[in-house]
């Protein structure tokens, strides 16, 4: 079974109710299942990328606990972000010991 977490960085300006920032998000999707309306992390706002992707497992997760097969993990980083390679192998160790996760991957 395939799954991609796709994690979205939004920035928005500054007005007269809220200073200048960023928030980020993702959104989950598993080959063979209609979710009607896809599982999100939500938004959250002046975090970090990694702070995400640690969000994005644990909601991954979730929506997995009750499947008997493993999913091979695609995550799809926002634009201009790149992982080193011992960063993607850190987070392909610490999720793939999950039975839910097969592998992990990073596009």
């Amino acid at each position: 079974m395939k799954a991609k977490i796709s994690l979205k960085k939004t920035i928005y300006p500054e007005s007269r109710l809220r200073a200048k920032g960023t928030s980020f998000g993702s959104t989950i999707e598993v080959e063979g299942k209609n979710f009607g309306t896809p599982p999100t992390t939500g938004l959250h706002n002046n975090g970090t990328i990694t702070g995400e992707i640690d969000r994005a497992f644990r909601r991954f997760i979730e929506v997995q606990i009750n499947s008997e097969i493993a999913a091979d993990v695609t995550v799809e980083l926002p634009g201009g972000y790149e992982l080193p390679e011992t960063l993607k192998q850190h987070y392909a160790d610490k999720y793939s010991i999950e039975p839910e996760i097969k592998s992990v991957t990073f596009v």
